[in-house]
């Protein structure tokens, strides 16, 4: 595919703009949790899903496995159970696995995770988690129908199990009507703690890929800590994204979209 059909002039202006104010920040380390402005252009960004995040409750991070992995580290002991759908990514198998959790693949049907199966997977007192991926699920592409997502956010808040929700392939929509995520539906923090990640990796800028994980947990300052550890995300690209802005980037992944497939 042509740079010009991916916004190559847009990118050499964006990225000239971000060099002609230059300094040595640039190649720093990045704040702990990210650069505050994309932090604060992501809350806005989230705001459109009606998705309500402070900014201090949003962690940059290099990929989205990376988040899932810290999770993991955070939330999981040896031997406790993680709720995941029949069919998910190697990748994310791998990480719950390496955390020393024991699987409980739950079927599928074309409107997601079962959730009469999740409901018994749930009786076992070691599950502590439960993962989905509402939106075009890798491999299958299945999309969570909205009272799935309230049936099994439902389940949530019955047994207080946290829901892992990974929302990145949300943009790629060709037709139909955008669903909520699981995460826009919830009332009650209080009850069952949510985690929602979000990613800036099928972009028409490959290259400039980035996650967002959103913290409304209790352990704040030992994610931070935690993150601040392990990420080296390059502030170049952080502010390049950043520049992009929210109407922008949608509009960029539109055009992508519908020129691509």
């Amino acid at each position: 595919m042509h740079a010009k059909e991916i916004g190559g002039e847009d990118l050499k202006k964006t990225i000239h703009k971000i060099l002609s104010d230059l300094d040595a920040s640039m190649f720093a380390i990045t704040d702990r949790r990210g650069d505050p402005e994309l932090r604060k252009e992501i809350s806005l960004f989230l705001q459109k899903m009606n998705i309500k995040a402070k900014v201090r409750e949003i962690q940059i991070v290099s990929e989205t496995f990376q988040a899932i992995d810290y999770i993991s580290s955070m939330i999981l002991d040896e031997k406790d159970a993680v709720i995941i759908p029949e069919t998910v990514c190697p990748e994310i198998i791998r990480i719950f696995s390496a955390a020393g959790a024991k699987i409980q693949s739950v079927k599928m049907d074309k409107d997601g995770i079962l959730c009469d199966e999740v409901e018994k997977a749930l009786k076992n007192r070691k599950t502590k988690l439960i993962y989905v991926e509402p939106d075009f699920a890798i491999p299958t592409g299945t999309v969570m129908s909205i009272e799935r997502r309230k049936q099994l956010l439902r389940l949530s808040y019955k047994y207080n199990v946290p829901i892992i929700e990974e929302g990145g392939n949300a943009d790629l929509r060709h037709e139909g009507k955008s669903l909520p995520p699981i995460k826009a539906l919830d009332t009650h923090d209080s009850v069952a703690d949510k985690k929602y990640f979000n990613h800036f990796s099928i972009t028409p800028y490959i290259s400039c890929i980035s996650s967002q994980m959103l913290d409304f947990a209790g352990f704040s300052d030992y994610s931070e800590i935690l993150c601040f550890q392990s990420i080296c995300s390059n502030r170049l690209i952080l502010s390049h994204i950043c520049s992009c802005k929210i109407g922008k980037y949608v509009g960029k992944v539109s055009g992508f979209t519908n020129g691509f497939f």
